[in-house]
């Protein structure tokens, strides 16, 4: 079996080769973004590798967090990942469908965060295990909302990344299970662009004007924007 080195980042390192979704700039953004500051109990739906519960707990000092996972070579793989990190204490891997966990937790979360399949259709995998991270057939949108009408405090907040495309039937979910958007950031790929990706933050409450920011990834000439850098300073090597 080939050698797999560890993703580095400035005060953890973790491996992701056996998840079913590598890190990518997705989970990294909704890692960095996510409003943490309060939170005592979180939960990561679909955690892969762990990458969101570490670089929340670098942020959030305090908090217990929990991913839930489907995938058991991903759990796993998190288990790895948490047990060597500075913050094994507080992290928690557990291999479940989110379904079935939400039936056994007694203790409800004051944050949960998601980057959940997105996929409605198009060319699947050859491997199942990838399709069960890509594609909602796995984990409807409905489902992930009745989930986290179960696992969330009255007052928390919930937080997702998706496609801008598929975010209006998330939101039409969200809407209809009485969460409402109170923050968003619209995701540039490339200066000029459309925004592509969308990071929502829900509550159970109706703002008139919730905050909408646009955030770019890359400038024109192809380098990582001012404020990618700042979101991602106290995470990147090399930033």
């Amino acid at each position: 079996m080939s050698h797999h080195r560890p993703f580095h980042f400035r005060h953890f390192s973790l491996m992701h080769h056996q998840s079913t979704m590598k890190v990518g700039t997705d989970a990294i953004l909704l890692g960095a973004w996510v409003n943490v500051a309060h939170a005592t109990r979180i939960l990561d739906i679909g955690t892969g590798s762990g990458i969101i519960p570490l670089m929340i707990a670098q942020r959030n000092r305090i908090a217990s967090i929990v991913g839930v996972d489907i995938d058991a070579p991903s759990v796993a793989e998190a288990s790895l990942n948490f047990r060597v990190s500075q913050w094994r204490n507080r992290l928690e891997a557990v291999h479940a469908d989110i379904r079935d966990f939400m039936k056994t937790k007694v203790q409800r979360f004051d944050l949960i965060v998601s980057n959940p399949p997105f996929f409605t259709h198009g060319i699947k995998a050859q491997v199942h295990r990838r399709n069960l991270a890509r594609f909602t057939d796995t984990l409807p949108f409905e489902d992930h909302i009745k989930a986290t009408e179960i696992l969330l405090d009255p007052d928390g907040i919930l937080t997702v990344v998706l496609p801008t495309t598929e975010s209006l039937r998330y939101i039409e979910n969200a809407d209809s299970a009485g969460f409402s958007i109170v923050r968003s950031l619209n995701i540039v790929p490339v200066e000029g662009r459309e925004p592509n990706r969308i990071i929502m933050e829900f509550k159970r409450e109706n703002l008139a004007d919730p905050s909408v920011e646009t955030f770019v990834i890359r400038t024109s000439c192809g380098n990582f924007s001012e404020g990618y850098k700042k979101l991602l300073e106290n995470y990147y090597l090399g930033l």
